[in-house]
């Protein structure tokens, strides 16, 4: 089939249908619920001796980002994104006032719900960032966060669980942070690491 065929978007058509539902995704997250969820959960990292992020699976592209981002800017972030056991040894570390980030998208896997409630019994603030209103980890988290996952054409859309992340970072940035993150620039400067610019 061409791409003038019935049935079938031309690319350009295809294109703009995801941007637009991309931004119709991030335009619903700003409800006062989820904007006092998101506070909520930038404030548990901060005041969290330790904070593991866990998921897997499509979750696991929004958890690199806050966790990568967050760790730049100063805070204990741990990624737990390996098989269940090793994420399992991540949990086990966490204290009373520790924080627990998990990221669910689409269908929950008993294990993801089973490390969810161990973080909960180890004392962890719990935050949930799922697309599933209904989701069984509702029961232990402090914090929940839907974030719509609605695609084009069948598939699954991050852009609004990313854009929380991004959100999150945002009420983490602050002069302390900005200096963590000057100070680990310097260390990649000092080591090279970084391709000069014009």
């Amino acid at each position: 089939m061409t791409s003038g065929s019935p049935g079938l978007a031309r690319p350009a058509e295809a294109a703009a249908r995801v941007l637009h539902q991309d931004a119709a995704n991030v335009t619903a997250l700003a409800t006062e619920e989820d904007l006092q969820a998101i506070q909520a959960t930038a404030q548990a990292i901060r005041s969290a001796r330790r904070t593991v992020i866990v998921s897997s699976g499509s979750g696991a592209g929004p958890a690199h980002i806050l966790g990568h981002l967050g760790t730049v800017m100063g805070y204990d972030i741990q990624l737990a994104l390996g098989s269940a056991t090793t994420q399992a040894v991540q949990i086990t570390r966490l204290q009373e006032g520790d924080c627990l980030l998990v990221l669910n998208v689409w269908r929950l896997t008993r294990a993801l719900r089973g490390l969810t409630r161990i973080g909960r019994e180890r004392g962890a603030t719990v935050s949930v960032l799922t697309d599933l209103r209904s989701s069984p980890l509702a029961e232990d988290a402090d914090h929940m966060i839907v974030t719509p996952i609605e695609g084009v054409q069948g598939t699954v859309s991050l852009q609004a669980m990313v854009a929380v992340t991004q959100a999150i970072l945002g009420e983490l940035t602050d002069t302390e942070a900005g200096l963590a993150s000057g100070q680990v620039q310097q260390a990649w400067n000092d080591l090279g690491l970084m391709d000069d610019q014009p």
